[in-house]
């Protein structure tokens, strides 16, 4: 079992009510098996009924071993557990048929896998599931396998049309960094870098020059009034370091490269690869609903100031580009 990858963005998923614990998940279909895309003319020749002419997707479960995830301290979900499947999907290569076009390709030679890791977690008396996959493609597989009766579609657990990454910007940078809760420092926030645009990581926007910071270009994005979609944070939660991506659309991304978790989290981690995994199951059971409840919690107060903080924002970048870029007479002008 490798790592999470840097910048591999997951999506997490709620069963539906009928999987209450991850012995429920052991009824999920085996595997599941679509017709191989051919041309008209090939359909013809071949019986695409036959196993030969299909693409399977199914399950290699790791042996069943389930994972526990300590939190002592939340005082109402103390234990959560958790495993990983791997989700092995066959899919057709870009080549399928022969010199002449006549014939198909032997199957080793006409298809190949993807391995997709996936999570299932047990909750407060519910059942969810993170994909590790960046491709729409892979992702729609999955949940074909899993089937999309199991999965409760009006529920984007991670998703909220708030401001909450307007609201963790606000915060930090109005040395609000730090939320202490019945004498336990809940959040520390260390850093925010840039934004992204549309949850896409190609649109990373970070200052590389000596004139621009990431927080500027930050700052000028709110200034104009667009929305943060998602951004890169790292804190301090409870007693962990965390550094993550997070997209308002629900999708979660772990820098594995720095997690620092608690030891009480981490005593039955059986791998340091296995640490990326517990610290995804970490945020998106724990850390970032509880977020998504603190912004809320702080809406009104956000909201009142947060008109005149942009206007603070948008002075504060067009007098550092007027200066850095010797621009005094022709603003002046």
């Amino acid at each position: 079992m490798e790592a999470l990858k840097v910048n591999q963005f997951v999506t997490v998923l709620k069963m539906n009510n009928n999987f209450t614990s991850l012995d429920n998940i052991e009824n999920l279909q085996e595997n599941k098996k679509t017709p191989l895309p051919v041309k008209a003319s090939m359909s013809s020749k071949i019986d695409i009924n036959k196993d030969e002419y299909k693409l399977e997707s199914r399950w290699n479960k790791n042996n069943n071993e389930n994972y526990i995830l300590n939190l002592k301290e939340e005082a109402n979900h103390s234990l959560i557990r958790f495993t990983i499947w791997n989700a092995i999907i066959e899919h057709r290569k870009r080549k399928i048929y022969n010199k002449t076009k006549t014939d198909l390709l032997p199957k080793d030679q006409r298809t190949d896998e993807y391995n997709v890791p996936v999570v299932f977690y047990e909750y407060d008396g519910s059942v969810y599931v993170c994909i590790v996959t960046r491709q729409d493609n892979q992702l729609k597989k999955v949940q074909e396998l899993i089937n999309f009766k199991n999965i409760d579609v009006a529920v984007n657990p991670l998703s909220t049309t708030g401001n909450i990454i307007e609201w963790l910007f606000w915060r930090y940078m109005s040395k609000k960094s730090t939320l202490v809760n019945e004498d336990t420092t809940l959040l520390n926030l260390l850093s925010f870098e840039g934004t992204i645009l549309d949850g896409d990581t190609s649109d990373l926007l970070k200052g590389r020059s000596p004139q621009i910071s990431n927080l500027d270009v930050t700052k000028a994005v709110l200034a104009l009034g667009d929305p943060l979609n998602s951004a890169m944070i790292r804190l301090n939660w409870k007693k962990s370091e965390l550094q993550f991506t997070y997209t308002t659309n629900g999708s979660v991304s772990v820098d594995s490269n720095n997690l620092d978790l608690s030891d009480e989290i981490t005593k039955d981690v059986p791998s340091e690869e296995m640490k990326s995994y517990t610290a995804l199951v970490y945020i998106a059971s724990t850390v970032l609903p509880r977020l998504i409840a603190l912004s809320n919690e702080e809406a009104q107060e956000f909201s009142e100031g947060f008109e005149t903080f942009k206007q603070k924002l948008a002075t504060e970048v067009i007098e550092k580009l007027i200066k850095k870029n010797n621009l005094e007479e022709v603003y002046l002008s």
